[in-house]
């Protein structure tokens, strides 16, 4: 399936992430960006003193995408079509680019591209399919809103018994403890992984994938 937003997007020029991690690359330029996004960041009052520091002021401390800015060059990084979409829409006269797949073949084969694949005899739990491990250098600083926020993301997922959070992950997120040494979550189907990366891509650091032993044959 095309992928397309307001802006065309132009072929990535390799077939590697950005930064290890997004998929679309958004490249804008504007006068002194680089002092209106250090306010931004910076300043909780500074409301930005034009249009682009307004256009920009909501998108700056999202955690489902990364800004950066080199002296008057802006870029926006996303695994989300949508925000791709946002961003084209509201600060559409200062984007140049967008960089990013064309299709969801080539979208999904970023994401899952470093997957690593073990053989067992059956799926951990009987059912999941995808082990996600998260990073261990990001536990001490996450606030408490941070948790609350990716447990709620997670509860539907959980409660429909489509994901599964070891339980030492689940009593960090819920703040019963303060640490947790190899924080595991596991999820059942492919589609929901995908979405969990789009939320949490920063927080991830690695995914396996696990195949049944008798299924071994269908392996390429």
């Amino acid at each position: 399936m095309n992928l397309t937003v307001t802006i065309p997007i132009q072929k990535l020029p390799s077939s590697r992430l950005f930064y290890k991690k997004y998929v679309y690359k958004i490249e804008g330029q504007y006068p002194k960006a680089r002092s209106i996004i250090y306010y931004l960041r910076n300043l909780p009052n500074y409301q930005g003193s034009d249009n682009f520091g307004k256009s920009l002021k909501k998108f700056i401390h999202r955690d489902d995408l990364k800004v950066r800015v080199e002296n008057n060059t802006f870029n926006i990084y996303t695994n989300d079509l949508k925000i791709v979409e946002e961003v084209a829409q509201g600060m559409g006269p200062y984007i140049k680019n967008v960089f990013g797949p064309t299709t969801e073949e080539e979208k999904d084969f970023l994401l899952n591209q470093s997957r690593k694949k073990i053989v067992r005899d059956q799926y951990p739990h009987k059912r999941y399919k995808f082990k996600v491990y998260f990073k261990t250098n990001w536990l001490s600083d996450w606030d408490s809103e941070s948790k609350k926020r990716t447990y709620k993301w997670l509860l539907p997922y959980i409660d429909s018994e489509r994901a599964r959070l070891t339980k030492d992950t689940t009593h960090f997120l819920c703040e019963k403890v303060n640490w947790v040494g190899t924080p595991i979550c596991y999820f059942e189907n492919e589609k929901d992984l995908s979405m969990f990366l789009m939320f949490l891509t920063d927080r991830v650091l690695k995914v396996e994938e696990f195949v049944l032993r008798s299924d071994i044959t269908n392996l390429t």
